[in-house]
């Protein structure tokens, strides 16, 4: 006599088939997610001096064709908390918009804030690059 290994229909096996139907619903959707998602390359190059070029290309997957909105941020890559300590410090709305590391968004770069920590968002087909001083 067969046996069937698994666990006990608790609705008979309507609810065993439901159960099943959504788990293969659930794989689909996070594979389709996992097809799907942008695939980029980074490549910081040194300039003269202490400048650096980036040049971030879209490289997969060809399905999505293009991108309508990339956005680019420098973040602080160290833990540090910086506060204003001193009495006569910079506020600390400005402390924590200081790029802090060693580099920043030019000046006169597409769009870039007054910090040099972000540009204009911008859009990218697959397989193009963009550049930023």
């Amino acid at each position: 006599m067969p046996r069937t290994v698994g666990r006990p229909a608790a609705g008979g096996e309507g609810h065993s088939s439901a159960d099943s139907a959504e788990d293969v619903a659930r794989i689909e959707r996070e594979r389709w997610h996992s097809d799907h998602a942008p695939v980029f390359t980074a490549k910081l190059e040194s300039q003269q001096g202490d400048r650096a070029t980036l040049d971030l290309q879209f490289v997969s997957p060809f399905s999505l064709q293009r991108l309508d909105r990339i956005e680019l941020a420098i973040v602080s890559s160290d833990d540090l908390q910086r506060t204003a300590q001193l009495a006569g410090s910079r506020p600390q709305e400005e402390l924590d918009a200081q790029a802090w590391g060693p580099y920043r968004f030019a000046a006169g770069a597409d769009g870039v804030d007054t910090n040099g920590q972000t540009v204009r968002p911008f859009g990218l087909p697959v397989g193009r690059a963009a550049r930023s001083p």
